[in-house]
């Protein structure tokens, strides 16, 4: 099985949509025995938290359960999980702190932008965090993260078809 972790600021807005999204289209797909998901945040600030009230909002209109409890990322995820998915450069940068101090080999190259699996994006195109945005950002920020949802699974699978 490959398991993948969805990383943002506070994990409340990207990373959670981004676990629901990419969940749901596994269980479709019928992927379920070999992809495993999480997410997390690299802040603490909401730590035991549920998602942010727009995320879960627009997450439910679309047919998303957004209901991840937060935590925060360590160490230990680069051993637990075979591909660390950031929202953006700044998020990028705090797992490569992050991965470092994991002492696992090859940490840092576990680690991805979402937007690298975008067909209308490039890997330094950053997934805008929503927060404090109105209602259109969340949505927007959906639309995005739908669009990389095949093309990510996709990816995934050839990583490591049989696991």
């Amino acid at each position: 099985m490959t398991r993948v972790l969805f990383v943002c600021l506070g994990n409340i807005c990207r990373s959670p949509a981004a676990h629901a999204v990419i969940a749901r289209r596994v269980t479709e797909r019928q992927c379920d025995g070999l992809i495993a998901l999480d997410s997390a945040a690299t802040g603490s600030w909401h730590t035991g938290e549920l998602p942010h009230r727009q995320s879960r909002s627009e997450g439910q209109r679309r047919g998303f359960g957004v209901d991840h409890v937060v935590r925060q990322v360590e160490p230990a995820d680069f051993d637990r999980f075979d591909l660390v998915i950031g929202m953006d450069q700044s998020n990028r940068r705090d797992l490569q702190a992050v991965a470092r101090s994991s002492r696992v080999a090859g940490a840092p190259d576990k680690i991805v932008l979402l937007r690298s699996f975008d067909p209308l994006g490039g890997v330094d195109v950053a997934l805008d965090d929503p927060y404090g945005k109105p209602d259109s950002a969340f949505a927007a920020m959906y639309d995005i993260i739908e669009r990389c949802a095949d093309p990510l699974i996709d990816a995934v699978l050839q990583i490591n078809p049989t696991r």
